[in-house]
């Protein structure tokens, strides 16, 4: 194959990836949300589906620029070095470090530690759609009877069904579960 019809080839697949990694992210930020991997689809796909072929894409196009840039290797070292002139030492020595802090800023998350930060100042964590009653009354600190009465469920209800799906059948927001979360705990009616 002629380098110029590879370099096409590439070119043309780079922008691909790079259309499926935008439709596959605003399909994650829009209509599938975070809060909704368990209980909303799209083409027979949860959230974290979706999310595994956007990282898999996102690879993709990584591998298709990174030969991009082989296939003009020459080309971006002449334009790095310049003319033998005054100044081409400078430009060079600020390609390399830019590309030392582009790597150094990429390799520094995986050797960061990861952080739990989604359980507030006071003990309780943060209330998600997923959980189920029982998980609620675990986080929050309120009694599982006290949160079916406050939301008008009946007795019977399934205490191992997520509170995204019982919000659909009982016709209650995930903001109208906490507000009376935040409501009993603050009366102190909430205590086991």
């Amino acid at each position: 194959m002629k380098r110029t019809n590879l370099n096409g080839l590439i070119d043309l697949l780079a922008f691909a990836f790079l259309a499926l990694l935008t439709a596959t992210g605003l399909v994650e930020r829009y209509m599938l949300p975070p809060g909704s991997g368990k209980f909303q689809e799209l083409w027979s796909m949860d959230r974290h589906q979706w999310g595994e072929i956007h990282f898999w894409v996102a690879l993709l196009l990584m591998a298709a620029l990174t030969l991009h840039l082989l296939l003009h290797w020459k080309w971006i070292l002449c334009v790095v070095r310049g003319r033998e002139a005054e100044g081409s030492g400078r430009r060079f020595a600020l390609g390399v470090v830019g590309l030392i802090g582009l790597v150094g800023l990429s390799v520094a998350p995986f050797f960061s530690n990861v952080e739990q930060v989604s359980e507030k100042e006071e003990g309780h964590g943060e209330i998600l759609g997923s959980m189920t009653l029982v998980e609620v009354s675990e986080t929050s600190g309120v009694p599982v009877p006290t949160i079916i009465s406050e939301l008008g469920l009946p007795d019977d209800v399934s205490l191992n069904e997520n509170v995204g799906r019982l919000r659909r059948q009982h016709n209650f927001s995930m903001s109208e579960l906490r507000q009376a979360l935040e409501r009993i705990n603050e009366s102190g009616s909430g205590q086991h």
